[in-house]
């Protein structure tokens, strides 16, 4: 489907799990934080979608191609290195519209409480450097874009808990989720405040 139906179909499939009521973080990859991003902006246009943005506590882009110098070019890339697809090929077409999309959320997320952690490749994939520094840059005030010694693909598969990303971004979602929120105890009907309990696995 086209990233606009997508966005509606990944949100009501979030609603319908309940997925608005604990805190949330999204790791993406390419083109999927894009889909996250147009998700949000829906979320916050409608009432009934309310507790999924509020709940969003966090964001993990790798390699995602949010604006750059030519975001056309950079899907071209994308569509290089990658299976061409309908979402592709549209996302080519509405280049304009992307880069809307990424200015509300670089206005909005630190007014909605949403952090955000930005990773890019330095190695070309098919010979090909598909999302740099400038392309993975949201612009938001006080996020640097961190580079990996990874190409497109290999960016979302760390080799080991031990690498230097899956460390990283642990620690962002620890870091994200020690927040302060309102809990019910429904054995006897005590609310309280508290910290959401973080489990390893």
């Amino acid at each position: 489907m086209p990233l606009f139906d997508q966005a509606s179909n990944l949100l009501d499939c979030l609603d319908s799990r309940d997925l608005g009521k604990r805190p949330l973080v999204f790791i993406t990859h390419s083109l999927g934080g894009l889909l996250v991003k147009k998700m949000l902006r829906s979320a916050n246009d409608y009432d009934n979608y309310k507790g999924i943005i509020e709940q969003t506590k966090g964001i993990v882009f790798l390699g995602t191609p949010h604006t750059g110098s030519d975001l056309a070019d950079v899907i071209d890339k994308i569509r290089i290195v990658t299976r061409t697809t309908v979402s592709v090929e549209e996302l080519k077409a509405h280049a304009p519209q992307l880069r809307e999309l990424n200015q509300w959320y670089t206005q909005n997320a630190p007014r909605l409480g949403i952090d955000t952690k930005v990773y890019y490749e330095t190695q070309p994939l098919k010979g090909i450097l598909v999302v740099d520094e400038d392309s993975a840059n949201p612009g938001i005030a006080g996020v640097k874009p961190v580079a990996m010694p990874d190409d497109h693909i290999s960016i979302s598969k760390p080799k080991s808990p031990d690498s230097e990303l899956y460390l990283s971004v642990k620690k962002f979602i620890k870091e994200c989720l020690k927040t302060t929120v309102r809990l019910k105890d429904d054995s006897n009907g005590t609310v309280y405040l508290g910290e959401i309990p973080i489990h390893e696995h």
